[in-house]
Parts: C-alpha cells; structure tokens; sequence
C-alpha cells in the first residue's frame, strides 16, 4: 500500500530521532555552561527597578533541518520538540537575562526582546550602535524604555568617545526625544556643558509663519535665543540674548570710583587735570570690573564747570553723542548712563565746552 510505514522505516526514524535527541542535549549542556560564566551588570549601569513583563511571547525557532522536520509528523516528536523548545529558552536566559521571541501581540515585528535581568536589555559594540530601534508607525517609538524602580532608568546610555544617545525624528509632527516624568522630563549634567542649542537653519521665530507652543526656546541662524510666551502661528516670542548684547547687569557689593580728574584726589591713577575743550581722555575700569565685561553702569559727575558743555562717553571714534551736560559756570552735575567697554575694560571721554570741567567716574556695575 502505497504511503505506509514499514517497520523498517519507523526503525530509522527513531534512530534519526535519537541522535538529535542527543544532539540537543549536548547544546543544553554547552548553553548551561554559557550561563554560569555571563558576569554580573557592570557599574554604571541602573541597579533598581526592571522593565514590565511583556505578554506572553509564543518562542519559535528553526534551525534549517529538513531531516528532522520529518519528524514533526511522526508519533514519537513529543519528546524531540520539548528539548528543542528547552534548547531555545535555554539560549534566551543569557545576556542579563535577555529572551529572544516573536510577539504574539504585534506579528508585524521581526522580534520583540525584552529581558527581567539587570539590565534587561543590554547592547555593546566595538564600533557601531550599541542599541539601535527604528519604526515607521505614527504614534510608536523606535526605542521605548519604561522603568518602575525608584532610582532606576527607562532609557540608559553611557558612551566612552561618541554620542551616549542620538534620537532623530522624520516625521513632520515627530519629536526627537519625548520625555515625561513626575519631577523633571530631562536632567543634563555635562564637564563642558549640560545642554546645548544648535540653531541649525531655523530662522528668527516672529518671521516663520509656523504653529509654535509657549515655553519653546529656540536659538536662530543669527545665534540669537528666544522663548515663546504664547502659542499660535507664529507665537509671541521674547528675544532672550544673543552675541550682540551686553549680557546681564551685575551690580557691584561697593561703588568703586575709577577716575577723578582732580589733583590729590583717590584714584591716583588717570590722567589727571580739568579737561579743556574738545579733549579726550581714557577712563581704566579694569580694577572694578572683571574680564570679559562688555560695559559699565557707572555714575558720572562733571564739576567746577564753565558756562556751557556736555561730556561724551564712548568707544572708539567719537560718534558726536552727549552724555553728561551743564549750562551754567562752577556747577555741579551728575548722571547716571551705561557705556560700552573696548576688550581692554576702557572707555572715552570727550569735553565739549570752552573753560572745560572736571569729571569724577564711579561704577555702579557692569554687564557680562
């Protein structure tokens, strides 16, 4: 009869069946071996906490076997799927505790790893990506890191030279990273810095005619910094700073006088004399205001004046500014103005106004 099993025939399944019964156990033991040598998690690494139990994963394997795949509709395969089945799970514990399987609940995935190790999910390499996660469904992450432990980490990235972390987005409604927390969404630590703008091509926020969201900060292709107060299109922005601004004020613990044109008075230092008309002299605020400052809040007095003149503070040539003015002789007048300071902490002054005057310089601050 055509298509029956001879006694013959069962005989030599059954011998192929228990050379790959033996095969496989030998793998367990070698597997087993395997296990008992994989090192604890290295320091650095979350200590607290372990990542939620997926659903139950159905655990499929091949091994390109057509020889044994007739087995799989013999009488006597019961025994030969349970240790294949034992041999699997058996690989999956390795890694930290990483378990290789096809998600039930997502078919589409080619696998879902997950892991109840410390870490459950651990990823090295030499010169590559550690870990690398991709996906093109609206609304899924192509790295998704979730942590109940209460010192532990969703998502950890350590790296010796490189990028610990890059995320990219192509989405048009995508974000690069998305954080949420029940104190901060983003901690940043850095030796150089913890945060970085990059304001690659995007052009000053009142200008785009896109939807922003108040609490954006956003640096433009001029390095300039702003913060979006209102949401809309384009928002109502406030410009923060940029590498034209003087910076923040700084206001001095004491006033420090910096020059005093009259003889035998403190300073001694300056160019000392009533100025006359037309000249100018240069004021040093080197000794109250520290390096990198880019101008002064200072309070400036003109006395023993003539009839009629103006002081003028400033950087450079003389721009034919006022700064400081009187119109009546032996007055005393004073005001308070912020000059520019050249890279060397100093600034101008000019008299205007024949008989001259003299001037006494205090600093009240200073911007950087």
């Amino acid at each position: 009869m055509e298509n029956e099993t001879t006694g013959e025939d069962l005989t030599a399944l059954i011998a192929r069946f228990e050379a790959r019964e033996r095969e496989l156990e030998e793998r367990i033991v070698r597997l087993e071996q395997q296990l008992a040598t994989v090192p604890a998690a290295p320091v650095g690494f979350p200590t607290e906490g372990a990542p939620t139990p997926p659903p139950t994963p159905q655990v499929v394997a091949g091994d390109g076997d057509t020889e044994g795949d007739e087995l799989e509709s013999a009488s006597a395969t019961d025994r030969r799927q349970l240790f294949k089945k034992a041999g699997v799970m058996a690989a999956g514990t390795l890694a930290a505790g990483t378990v290789l399987a096809v998600s039930q609940a997502n078919p589409a995935a080619a696998a879902t790893v997950t892991g109840s190790g410390n870490p459950g999910v651990r990823g090295t390499s030499a010169g590559g990506n550690g870990v690398e996660g991709e996906t093109s469904a609206v609304g899924d992450s192509g790295v998704y890191g979730l942590a109940t432990g209460a010192s532990a980490h969703g998502v950890y990235a350590k790296s010796m030279l490189g990028n610990a972390l890059i995320a990219e987005s192509q989405g048009p409604t995508g974000d690069g990273i998305n954080t949420i927390g029940p104190r901060y969404g983003i901690v940043a630590t850095g030796t150089l810095a913890p945060l970085v703008l990059v304001g690659s091509g995007v052009v000053p926020p009142p200008i785009q005619a896109k939807t922003h969201f108040q609490g954006e900060i956003i640096m433009d292709v001029n390095e300039d910094f702003w913060a979006c107060v209102a949401g809309g299109n384009p928002g109502t922005f406030r410009r923060l700073t940029g590498p034209q601004d003087a910076g923040s004020l700084r206001v001095l613990a004491t006033t420090t006088r910096i020059y005093d044109s009259r003889p035998g008075t403190q300073p001694p230092t300056g160019n000392k004399g009533k100025f006359t008309d037309h000249q100018q002299k240069t004021i040093d605020a080197s000794d109250a205001v520290p390096s990198g400052a880019t101008a002064v809040m200072i309070n400036a007095t003109a006395t023993n004046t003539n009839p009629g003149g103006y002081f003028a503070f400033f950087v450079g040539s003389w721009p034919n500014n006022s700064s400081l003015s009187w119109g009546t002789a032996n007055n005393t007048v004073a005001v308070t103005t912020v000059v520019k300071l050249s890279a060397s902490r100093t600034f101008v002054a000019r008299c205007e106004g024949a008989g001259g005057a003299d001037l006494i310089v205090d600093v009240i601050g200073f911007y950087r």
